[in-house]
């Protein structure tokens, strides 16, 4: 019982220290939300709906496959994608 407090105990006193490595994003490659609200018209501009949740992984690499081919076409530069 009390080796398994001790591992509480330290736990617990090392949460802190480990908590920000995680939970820290790069601000570079972050996304501000007017840009994610304008993806999401541009996604629905090429006929992405969002509430069809029965194909979303399908449908919405659709939608960005053909928003990319569209920016191609007019010569823009298509947006980086986050892993």
């Amino acid at each position: 019982m009390k080796t398994t407090l001790k591992i509480c105990a330290v736990a617990v006193a090392l949460a802190p220290v480990a908590m920000p490595s995680v939970a820290q994003t790069s601000r570079q490659d972050a996304a501000t939300r007017q840009q994610v609200r304008q993806e999401v018209v541009d996604l629905a501009a090429v006929g992405y709906y969002p509430i069809d949740w029965v194909h979303y992984p399908e449908s919405v690499l659709a939608a960005k496959q053909r928003l990319d081919a569209q920016r191609a076409a007019q010569g823009q530069q298509a947006q980086p994608r986050n892993p």
